[in-house]
């Protein structure tokens, strides 16, 4: 029989992240990112996989992780094509010397993919930072109401370890990357 991931108790079946008492502070600071171990990688390398799975762990919406994910993962491949295009596309036209359109529409295609990406990945892990806040009761600093929303477009990689941290989900603890919740909640998903 496998035991438990040590702090499974603080996600419930349906319901998501449900402390038992708040903690009123984080386990680790923002700038603590190195303490993650082998989960600074996953958050740097994969925030289209961590995010949400951190979306799902915690708010307990089941299907989230696969929603979000595919949609960042889809959004990043736009913008890669998108980047190509207008890197292989001269800004001046060859035969009137002028603005090439084809070179200002894969400039403006690159940037509403980036923007797209760049707008639901701050969205995902900013409703995570903000949630695990309010249950923990953890006050906000420097920023204020926007500390979430600045954390997470800023430091992304870092409010993910951050994340991760605060829910005890490391890779001892048993952590997958290639699943929606991470580490799965005792008795099931959490949703």
């Amino acid at each position: 029989m496998m035991a438990s991931p040590v702090g499974s108790g603080e996600f419930t079946l349906g319901m998501g992240y449900t402390p038992v008492t708040p903690k009123r502070q984080w386990k680790t600071g923002l700038c603590e990112c190195c303490s993650g171990g082998g989960m600074c990688c996953a958050a740097c390398c994969c925030p289209f996989i961590t995010g949400p799975q951190l979306f799902q762990k915690f708010t307990g919406k089941k299907g989230s992780c696969k929603q979000y994910g595919t949609m960042m993962l889809v959004l990043y491949i736009l913008y890669q094509i998108c980047n190509n295009w207008q890197q292989n596309t001269p800004t001046t036209n060859p035969l009137t010397g002028g603005f090439n359109p084809a070179w200002g529409l894969a400039s403006s295609a690159t940037t509403i993919c980036y923007i797209g990406l760049m707008l639901v990945g701050t969205f995902v892990l900013m409703t995570v930072r903000k949630l695990v806040r309010d249950k923990d009761q953890i006050p906000t600093s420097g920023c204020g109401e926007a500390e979430d929303c600045c954390c997470s477009f800023w430091c992304s990689c870092c409010t993910t370890i951050q994340l991760f941290n605060q829910g005890n989900i490391k890779c001892e603890n048993g952590y997958r990357l290639c699943s929606e919740e991470g580490i799965e909640t005792e008795g099931g998903p959490a949703v």
